[in-house]
């Protein structure tokens, strides 16, 4: 791999471009170019910015581009437009307000395969999973989903939910969550699982 960058311009107006190129493999999988660049302008006040990456990863296309930007009121805004590789996507835009102290919006992920990550992981996953995080000014939404999950010959499940709300994050956090696990399966043991939890912390 190598890496380069040049940070150029007047203190109060600096960009900053950076460019990392290589080869990735593994075992069992030839190399695949992978080159990622990171530009960012208007630094320190109004920044400006863009990460892409894009080549071959484990024989399937990698492409990724997340956007930034600091606007006029000083809030920061960052935006998935592009994340897929094999059956994975990602996307999404979260902003933060001038003043906030957590991240608003909405960013979601699934994987149809979840053995494309097998020679990464080492381990023969299968199933399928998808995953969402809604956060508004008074409580954040996570939802994660998975099907016919687990690790082969060992312990999977039909489908597994979790559904989770959190409301006064920062002050005095409250919960209302519900965790469901049907068809599960490990070894010689065989069932389902349901759990609900409500209430402050403590």
């Amino acid at each position: 791999a190598a890496l380069q960058g040049r940070l150029n311009g007047p203190l109060h107006d600096l960009a900053l471009s950076t460019e990392l190129s290589g080869e990735l493999a593994a075992q069992g999988w030839p190399r695949g170019p992978v080159t990622a660049r990171l530009t960012l302008q208007g630094l320190p006040d109004r920044p400006v910015g863009e990460l892409t990456a894009q080549g071959v990863l484990l024989g399937a296309p990698l492409q990724l581009a997340v956007k930034g930007q600091r606007g006029a009121d000083s809030g920061l805004r960052v935006a998935i437009e592009r994340a897929d590789w094999k059956s994975a996507h990602a996307e999404g835009a979260l902003d933060m307000p001038r003043g906030a102290s957590l991240p608003l919006g909405r960013v979601e992920l699934r994987m149809a395969r979840l053995d494309d990550l097998h020679a990464l992981l080492g381990q023969p996953l299968r199933g399928a999973v998808s995953a969402s995080l809604e956060a508004g000014q008074r409580e954040a939404h996570v939802h994660l989903e998975a099907r016919n999950a687990g690790l082969a010959d060992s312990a999977t499940t039909e489908r597994a939910e979790l559904a989770l709300t959190v409301a006064n994050l920062l002050q005095r956090p409250v919960v209302d969550g519900r965790l469901s696990v049907d068809g599960l399966a490990a070894g010689a043991i065989r069932g389902a699982v349901k759990l609900d939890a409500s209430g402050p912390l403590n």
